[in-house]
């Protein structure tokens, strides 16, 4: 498994919270991601916070091994996201991840992921002058590039604002909770 070192970013909303950014890029499981994204095709017709092509909501569950990677990525992930000393007899559980593609001015309307522990957003590409990931609370703009990992608190609001790009934006989102 690919050793990924995070930085830390907090970001004063009511009160402040860890944003935790880091840099994963392995080119051969983008690949697979990006062509597994394109052959699920929309199965949300637009209809969920993501206004752009979305996947299935568990994707982990599929027989394309790149997903399984990704999450047994993400619960390593969030073992070392927990403060030690702090819910040590909890185990961090998927309850979901998807992939999605946006073209041109799509975007993401503004929500959280609440009761989840943990959100996150893996960036499998940026193509230029695509939009960024966007906190309004705090009015921030988190910038990513390609090979972007980010995690955040599940109930801090983000979303993706309309604008106009050339070729397609590939990411990956899901929600982590800490399960006894």
């Amino acid at each position: 498994m690919d050793k990924i070192e995070f930085d830390t970013l907090s970001l004063k909303v009511s009160t402040e919270y860890n944003i935790f950014t880091a840099q994963w890029v392995n080119e051969k499981l983008i690949e697979d991601l990006i062509l597994s994204i394109d052959k699920s095709g929309d199965k949300h017709d637009k209809k969920t916070n993501v206004k752009a092509l979305m996947t299935d909501w568990q994707m982990w569950k599929t027989n394309e091994p790149c997903w399984k990677v990704v999450a047994d990525q993400v619960i390593n992930i969030c073992k070392t996201l927990r403060p030690k000393g702090f819910y040590e007899n909890m185990t961090p559980c998927l309850t979901d991840m998807w992939g999605a593609m946006y073209l041109s001015e799509e975007k993401t309307i503004p929500h959280d992921h609440w009761p989840s522990t943990w959100s996150f957003c893996w960036y499998l590409n940026k193509p230029e002058d695509s939009p960024d990931l966007y906190f309004p609370e705090a009015d921030y703009t988190l910038p990513v590039t390609k090979g972007t990992m980010v995690f955040f608190p599940g109930w801090l609001r983000h979303e993706v604002k309309s604008k106009p790009f050339k070729n397609k934006r590939y990411m990956i989102a899901g929600n982590v909770r800490l399960l006894p």
